[in-house]
């Protein structure tokens, strides 16, 4: 392998660049086979993965236990469009469909994965502006009633 720069440069410009195309062609060619195709049925309940059925468990044991929600807050400087905001969101969501995935029970109790076709985020607004500025930061991380 660590000849190969050496072998490289001794090619003309050619050369290098008939080769670098045919590469980018075989790595084209390459990532369109590999694609990973979603299942027709994603709608459908699906069986939940073991790490999926452990947190299941886990809930059922202790009940609204947040030991497994990691919490943060992101300041925004500036104005603040919240339509595209929530477009934002939605986009993400729709990308990633993990986030929007819940666990329901089967009417024997088993646990499944229901995948919502969309998530329509909901994003209350709670106006701070009436609090004095020293208070204003706790309230924005708090419930906004601080």
């Amino acid at each position: 392998m660590t000849q190969m720069p050496n072998k490289l440069s001794g090619l003309s410009s050619a050369k290098r660049a008939v080769l670098f195309d045919l590469l980018r062609k075989k790595n084209q060619a390459a990532g369109a086979t590999q694609r990973i195709e979603p299942r027709e049925d994603r709608l459908a309940p699906l069986p939940l993965s073991f790490s999926q059925l452990r947190l299941w468990f886990l809930d059922r044991l202790y009940p609204g236990d947040p030991v497994y929600n990691l919490p943060s807050a992101t300041r925004i400087l500036g104005t603040l469009h919240l339509p595209s905001l929530a477009l934002a969101l939605a986009a993400v969501a729709d990308r990633h469909e993990a986030l929007r995935t819940t666990f329901a029970a089967t009417g024997d109790g088993e646990p499944v994965q229901v995948i919502a076709p969309r998530f329509v985020p909901r994003l209350p607004v709670v106006d701070l502006g009436a609090l004095p500025a020293a208070r204003r930061s706790r309230a924005a991380i708090s419930d906004g009633r601080t």
